[in-house]
This record gives C-alpha cells, sequence and structure tokens, in this order.
C-alpha cells in the first residue's frame, strides 16, 4: 500500500539494467517481496496488532526477470509520469524487507515481458495513485495476471480491506454527522500524488 520507494537510491539508472540480477538463473522464478512501510510505528502495528489477526499494512514489490516492480507516487514527482518503477530485489529505501513469497514459474519469456512492463508503464500513471484503491497490491496483483500466475495471498489482501472498510466507516459517519449539522463535505482528501515537480524516475531499458 505503499507509496515509492523514498528517495532515489533503490531506482535503477535510467536506460540501464545495472543493479538487477541479471545473472539469476531462476529469471522466470517470481517472488512478492514484502515490506512494512518506512517507520518503526508500522512495524509494531503489523508484528503486534495486525498480523495475529491475519493482516498487515504493506509495501509490495513483484521480482521478476531479476529486477523488483512496483508502483507508487512520492512527494516532489511529475504526476503526469509513470508511477512505475524498478530497484533491486529486497531492497526498496525507505521502507523495512520483511520476507519473500514465491509465486510460481511464469511461462512468459523475457521479450513478452518486457512488452508487458512497457504497457503497465502507460496505464499506471502515478497521479492514479490511490492509497485505498490503487497501490502497489493492486499494481502487483495486476502484473502476476498478465505473467499468469495465481492471485496474491489471502493475508497481504486482508490489510487493505480492512483499511477500505475503516475508511468507508468514517465516510459514513461523517456524512451522517454532515446531514445532522447541515456542514458541507470536504474535499477528496485520499493520498494521491500532485506535487508538479518532476523527478528522475530510474528505469530499466525496456
Amino acid at each position: 500500500m505503499g507509496s515509492a520507494c523514498a528517495g532515489e537510491a533503490c531506482r535503477l539508472p535510467a536506460g540501464s539494467s545495472e543493479g538487477c540480477d541479471s545473472d539469476n538463473v531462476n529469471l522466470n522464478l517470481v517472488r512478492l517481496n514484502v515490506y512494512d512501510l518506512k517507520g518503526l510505528h508500522m512495524r509494531l502495528l503489523n508484528n503486534m496488532l495486525l498480523e495475529p489477526f491475519g493482516g498487515g499494512v504493506f509495501h509490495c514489490g513483484v521480482e521478476a526477470f531479476g529486477c523488483e516492480w512496483s508502483y507508487g507516487c512520492e512527494s516532489g514527482m511529475d504526476p503526469t509520469l509513470s508511477g512505475v518503477y524498478a530497484c533491486v530485489p529486497r531492497k526498496c529505501s525507505g521502507h523495512h524487507f520483511r520476507e519473500s513469497i514465491d509465486l510460481g514459474w511464469t511461462p512468459v519469456d523475457q521479450t513478452y515481458f518486457k512488452s508487458i512492463m512497457k504497457a503497465l508503464r502507460k496505464e499506471w500513471i502515478a497521479e492514479g495513485y490511490n492509497l485505498l484503491n490503487r497501490n502497489c497490491i493492486h499494481f502487483a496483483q495486476e502484473l502476476c495476471r498478465r505473467l499468469l500466475l495465481d492471485p496474491l495471498p489471502e493475508r497481504l489482501l486482508q490489510g487493505m480491506t480492512q483499511v477500505q472498510r475503516a475508511a468507508g466507516a468514517a465516510s459514513f459517519l461523517f456524512e451522517q454527522a454532515k446531514d445532522k449539522a447541515g456542514v458541507a463535505a470536504p474535499p477528496d482528501q485520499s493520498p494521491r500524488c500532485k506535487s508538479p515537480r518532476a523527478v528522475p524516475m530510474g528505469r530499466v531499458a525496456l
């Protein structure tokens, strides 16, 4: 659910595959790399409160063909650019790596994978990022679908569902209070990327 990696350290140089584990013989083996969101309080929240109930709030990236792929939008980023980015597997800076989950072997070859990523980069624009409804987990779901893999583990989706329900309940309560008090609805506060300043987005050459 987290936004893009904080800072440029995790991103690969534009037009380069340097930093990818390109010598990995298991390029077709796809993994989901899961992170606690940045901040010690988020790790404690997951470990002590959410995980015992089968949930959690995480950032994730899909590791395939030597790189880790994710989606997000960070402060200072041009919202009209693609929100899809690549980083060195299990090293997305700004978040705390938690675990890798093997998702299986994709029958897709590297040439077709490149075409998939080109399409996703056009479809998943940064300004479309929404913490609740269009985040890194949704992106991972779509990428895995195109790689002809099974759905993501249910426990990762439960945390997202819990947050969505909480937000829905809060919105409902506000509407009830607003109707009684005659208060105007507030503007949309969904976390989105609105900064006009462009930040170079490191990309693997595709």
